[in-house]
């Protein structure tokens, strides 16, 4: 993609974004009535943006023997996960693409007393040196990018040698959710529409796009079927019909039909061009 072309991209990308902030369709959908910025708004969302536990387990585990280190999140929303690592003793950093979504994350620092450095930043060109971060973190926007490539090695390139890159949510281009969302013609993200870029990717395109990476993990979630909260006859389908007959599927059939990914790596402290790195693709 030639700079024209990135430059229009991430244009159309950002105002998407601007415009749907993530957690704003949780907050719609679960009918949140406390006013936005407050406290309370913050707390009654929260159950909602991890109804998968994992994700706390996995912040909760990364994080162990990191006090004080520098952990940077590429796409922060309204924050919730940065607030996460800050309540864990991290120093935080966090990016977004849009204005209204830094805004809203500064909010949510405020309001829970905790504090980061919050700013406009773009995934594909991020303005911090190399090996500045101990950790980077992104959690469901990669794929939402102009040029993921591009996203990933900047990842790579602010990381400190042996940081940690942990990035989630890469969407799976075999997943229950991409067949079910083809066949209902429902968007993915919102429900008035979808972002402008919403790549899928297999696991070997993935293991492809980060290969740089030392130890390697590439796991698939999301392989069981959560209820919607959006109304309507086709979330009563999913949730009463669909959601039921599917999660009977034993685990170890299901788990490869997951349709975000989560992948782990390090960056190299030296790199030996005679030895190709470890990379553990799991179903």
């Amino acid at each position: 993609m030639n700079a024209s072309s990135l430059e229009k991209a991430t244009e159309q990308v950002r105002d998407y974004w601007d415009s749907h902030t993530m957690g704003r369709q949780f907050a719609k959908d679960a009918g949140i009535e406390a006013d936005f910025g407050t406290r309370e708004f913050f707390d009654q969302l929260h159950p909602h943006m991890y109804r998968h536990p994992w994700v706390m387990k996995l912040i909760d585990t990364e994080s162990k023997n990191r006090v004080g280190q520098e952990v940077l999140e590429v796409g922060c929303g309204m924050g919730f996960d940065s607030v996460e690592w800050a309540k864990r003793g991290l120093n935080v950093t966090s990016v977004d693409l849009t204005p209204e979504a830094v805004n809203a994350a500064k909010i949510h620092f405020d309001v829970m007393d905790m504090e980061g450095d919050i700013r406009v930043g773009d995934a594909c060109k991020l303005e911090f040196e190399e090996n500045t971060f101990d950790v980077v973190w992104s959690k469901g926007v990669l794929h939402a990018t102009p040029d993921m490539p591009k996203a990933v090695n900047e990842v790579y390139r602010v990381l400190k040698p042996g940081g940690r890159a942990i990035i989630l949510n890469l969407y799976h281009k075999y997943s229950w959710l991409v067949f079910l969302q083809k066949a209902s013609r429902e968007n993915i993200e919102f429900t008035d529409e979808d972002p402008p870029i919403n790549k899928l990717h297999s696991k070997r395109q993935i293991a492809r796009i980060f290969r740089k990476f030392d130890d390697l993990e590439i796991e698939l979630e999301h392989y069981r079927v959560i209820r919607t909260l959006r109304p309507g006859m086709k979330a009563k389908l999913l949730n009463n019909m669909f959601l039921p007959a599917y999660n009977l599927i034993p685990e170890p059939l299901a788990r490869p039909f997951g349709f975000k990914f989560i992948i782990t790596g390090n960056k190299p402290c030296h790199r030996d061009n005679n030895n190709r790195n470890s990379v553990s693709i799991a179903s």
